[in-house]
């Protein structure tokens, strides 16, 4: 992302773009189920319900109803977002030039952006 912010000014705004593979990793198609609807408890009968499952080992996976019909529901553990291009609209609202600590470590020294949450929207 420091690519598209060089040589950009306050009031600027870039779309960035974010492969979900690389963050989530490729989707896994052994992840999604599909099952007769009457095997499925009625509280988890609808698209965008989330199932929180727990396989042999007691490790769980949380699982989201992505299709349903009269006689089957199918459910998906992968993230949403792999296999997905993610992109992010943002607004420069300051720009400063660095200090001379972040300039000797190579980049910012602060543990995260300094993010107004009253500009932060559902896109």
């Amino acid at each position: 992302m420091h690519a598209q912010l060089e040589g950009r000014s306050a009031g600027d705004v870039i779309e960035v773009a974010i492969d979900g593979n690389q963050i989530f990793g490729p989707r896994d198609e052994s992840l999604v189920f599909t099952d007769r609807i009457e095997n499925v408890p009625e509280e988890y009968r609808q698209v965008g319900a989330s199932i929180l499952m727990e396989n042999d080992a007691g490790q769980t996976r949380s699982f989201l109803v992505t299709h349903m019909d009269d006689e089957t529901l199918t459910v998906d553990g992968n993230n949403p977002l792999c296999g997905r291009e993610v992109v992010f609209t943002l607004e420069i609202l300051t720009v400063r030039d660095a200090t001379s600590d972040e300039i000797k470590a190579g980049g910012a020294m602060a543990a995260g952006p300094d993010i107004d949450p009253r500009l932060l929207r559902p896109v």
